[in-house]
């Protein structure tokens, strides 16, 4: 059945996985010929790109696939990722700002654009999202995050309130008492700074309460 898109899928995706680039593009585009709705082979096609080194054709295959499924998180993903690889990271957040308003309360999308904006210096922005997060999904990370960009943003007191709660929670986090030291010396607190980076580590500190 020379009409059958699947069969010229798998056979461009064997054919990636192979290397041989140049005929797995011809039939992914074969594919498309047939069903021009095809997402998979626009994504084989932008992975084959990517990995041959032409990132801005990758991105093309991407934007393609966006139109057809709008809701695919990984697509989003593979996008902003594309974006990043070509050195374009405003165009790499605004693919996920995108992706967000249609997948609205998404985490992953949210974490990586939060992530993105703080590289890109948008503190007041970074930390907007990171709160978002941690009302949707409290985790250690997104605390870390939120302690760190405050530290970015020269605000002392919120960076000391979240490494706090973050050693409530999780006493063994050596990076949290890090933070909590810079927090303390960037506050002109020098004796506090000099106690958290030089008494034992939060394990030893454990250990020494043990019977």
């Amino acid at each position: 059945d020379p009409d059958y898109a699947p069969a010229y899928l798998n056979l461009g995706l064997a054919l990636a996985v192979k290397s041989n680039f140049i005929a797995a593009i011809d039939n992914f585009d074969k594919a498309l010929q047939i069903d021009g709705q095809m997402v998979r082979a626009l994504v084989g096609k932008a992975e084959v790109y990517t990995n041959s080194g032409h990132i801005e054709h990758a991105i093309v295959s991407l934007k393609e696939a966006r139109l057809i499924e709008p809701k695919d998180e990984q697509i989003v993903t593979l996008l902003a990722d594309s974006y990043q690889r070509s050195g374009n990271l405003s165009e790499a957040a605004e693919a996920h700002k995108a992706g967000i308003i249609d997948n609205p309360g998404s985490i992953k999308l949210m974490v990586a654009l939060q992530r993105l904006v703080t590289k890109l210096g948008q503190f007041d922005s970074s930390i907007e999202l990171a709160k978002e997060i941690l009302r949707l999904e409290p985790s250690e990370n997104a605390l870390m995050e939120a302690a760190y960009i405050e530290l970015q943003r020269r605000q002392t007191s919120s960076s000391i309130a979240y490494c706090q709660k973050i050693l409530e929670l999780y006493p063994n986090n050596a990076r949290a008492y890090g933070y909590l030291g810079m927090a303390y010396l960037d506050s002109a607190d020098l004796a506090q700074s000099c106690l958290l980076y030089t008494s034992p580590s939060p394990r030893d500190r454990q250990k020494s309460r043990m019977p």
